[in-house]
């Protein structure tokens, strides 16, 4: 089957499109790998679901060549130091196709939903479990000395039986220097609650708002542009009573180290099992799995993984 591609240019998201069938070579690898369907675009490229030797891959193409590569060297880096899964980067090479050299990624696959979706749909007594996960995950980026930057719902997947995975490295940085990429609604600067330098606290700030969109109950105004909007939201949630103090600090710092307030948030929701009606749903039998992986992000409607940005 010959390819089929349509490539118009990379300056918006919709510009790239690669339609199932088509293959991708690697220039210098000479890996192959066959598209079946586009997972998500954004501002820093595109993602496909591809089909390889090894089996179902994700495959991210950058918009610019250099962010892309220094995306693949935080992971690169992170991998060495132990905080994420060795499968988060399989292969990075250059695609020569009949309109110009594009640069990419492959990562594993993996299925899951965003966050706040599966704790709304599954049931509050699952809330303890996905975020005991969630800042497993982060505990391990920040031992690395490194925050993940742009942390929200659709980087963040669960899997059918709780695990975690974190996934779109684009906004991974070094402490000290500025985060590479964010989402303004999860923003510490945004929200004029701190500036924009990696830190621990820039990663727990997001967290925090997230687990306030977890509670049903809970509505954030952008307008309203300031952590006392976001305090009195946290004080009026009944949902969220059990972490409302570690959740104050997170918004509010200054901040202990993340192991700490991950061992303090282990008890607390140990202590407050049930949090709110509102997320209330049948929760199946099963065991808890915390692990990490890579899926597509980027778009709301998460259902794969990878890394996108």
């Amino acid at each position: 089957m010959a390819n089929r591609f349509v490539i118009t240019s990379f300056e918006t998201p919709s510009a790239f499109r690669l339609a199932p069938g088509c293959t991708i070579v690697g220039k210098w690898g000479g890996r192959r790998y066959v598209v079946e369907r586009l997972l998500g675009e954004g501002a820093g490229g595109a993602v496909y679901a591809v089909r390889s030797a090894q089996g179902l891959a994700a495959l991210k193409f950058g918009r610019d060549a250099l962010s892309l590569q220094s995306e693949i060297n935080a992971v690169h880096t992170l991998i060495d130091r132990g905080a994420v899964s060795p499968d988060s980067l399989l292969d990075a090479d250059d695609w020569r196709s009949p309109d110009g050299v594009f640069s990419f990624y492959v990562a594993a696959y993996r299925e899951g939903e965003d966050i706040v979706r599966f704790v709304r749909r599954r049931g509050a007594d699952w809330f303890g479990t996905v975020t005991v996960g969630l800042l497993g995950r982060l505990e391990a980026i920040h031992r690395a000395g490194w925050a993940y930057g742009d942390l929200k719902p659709a980087h963040v997947l669960v899997g059918p039986y709780g695990k975690v995975e974190l996934v779109d490295f684009g906004g991974a940085t070094p402490f000290g220097q500025a985060v590479r990429e964010f989402t303004e609604r999860y923003d510490r600067g945004f929200w004029r609650a701190g500036d924009r330098t990696a830190d621990p606290g820039y990663d727990l700030f997001a967290f925090a708002v997230m687990c306030l969109e977890m509670d049903g109950a809970v509505r954030l105004q952008n307008a309203d542009r300031h952590p006392r909007m976001l305090l009195k939201r946290l004080d009026a949630s009944a949902a969220l009573r059990p972490v409302a103090g570690l959740l104050r600090e997170m918004l509010s710092g200054p901040h202990r180290s993340t192991s700490e307030l991950a061992a303090d948030w282990r008890r607390a929701v140990r202590v407050g099992r049930s949090f709110s009606p509102r997320m209330a749903g049948r929760v199946p039998n099963g065991p808890i799995v915390a692990g990490f992986a890579l899926s597509a992000a980027m778009f709301a409607a998460a259902a794969a993984l990878y890394v996108l940005k």
